[in-house]
């Protein structure tokens, strides 16, 4: 198993809006969740119940909750960051938002390049490195394109990219196909599919139940803090 968690909570400090009194809500109630390499988890549920935030608790990226945190089988709960960070480019995630995967001021081939030299240790990237890439997510018209230039679509086929340079292990996918086309959607499905047949572990949240449906192995729904398996084999 690539990624787990067991009994993970998280709450949100609230105050009730005539008594003015701070009371804690419970976001997410004890879940247990495990993903298995090479397959597909897709999370379904109602807009602003905690899909995002428990997606992010997994990935440690979200403080102030509790729970048994295991990647690859070894327990991060406690980790700092400065010991998470070497693990960072094998699981991956990509933010609901595509422009807040940019940086404002570099182009698209700029954002490539600084993915593989960071996170890749590739000393002097060029077009032989992503080439493929590109064409596959036809990005060529848009490499020296700035974020601001770029459509939604463009813009979240480039955090797309920039994930898929890293070679995660595990990725979480958050509305990934918010603001696609259909054609396009079944695109992304697709090539969800053939990255899981590849060996990466994939937990996919979206809005959209017939992708969801089409691309996971398992199918859950988060609802008021609890999680219920709807599809799927139980594993």
């Amino acid at each position: 198993m690539i990624l787990e968690g067991r009994g993970v909570q998280w709450s949100i400090r609230e105050r009730r809006r005539f008594l003015g009194r701070a009371h804690s809500k419970e976001v997410l109630q004890g879940i247990d969740l495990g993903i298995h390499r090479g397959e597909i988890v897709g999370l379904q549920g109602p807009s602003g119940i905690g899909k995002t935030t428990l997606g992010m608790c997994m990935l440690k990226l979200l403080p102030g909750g509790s729970g048994t945190i295991l990647w690859d089988g070894e327990d991060v709960s406690t980790w700092p960051e400065r010991r998470l960070r070497p693990l960072r480019r094998k699981f991956q995630v990509l933010l609901q938002s595509p422009y807040a995967m940019l940086t404002p001021f570099m182009t698209v081939r700029q954002h490539l390049e600084e993915t593989l030299r960071l996170l890749m240790d590739v000393r002097r990237p060029g077009p032989s490195d992503w080439g493929p890439l590109v064409d596959e997510l036809n990005l060529a018209p848009v490499l020296d394109s700035m974020p601001g230039a770029l459509s939604g679509g463009e813009a979240r086929r480039v955090g797309l990219a920039r994930v898929m340079l890293c070679k995660p292990e595990f990725l979480f996918a958050d509305e990934p196909d918010a603001g696609l086309d259909p054609p396009r959607r079944m695109a992304l499905a697709h090539r969800l599919r053939q990255m899981a047949a590849e060996g990466m572990a994939i937990l996919v949240v979206t809005h959209d139940d017939p992708t969801l449906q089409r691309v996971s192995d398992r199918l859950y729904r988060l609802d008021r803090g609890t999680l219920e398996q709807v599809a799927g084999e139980h594993r």
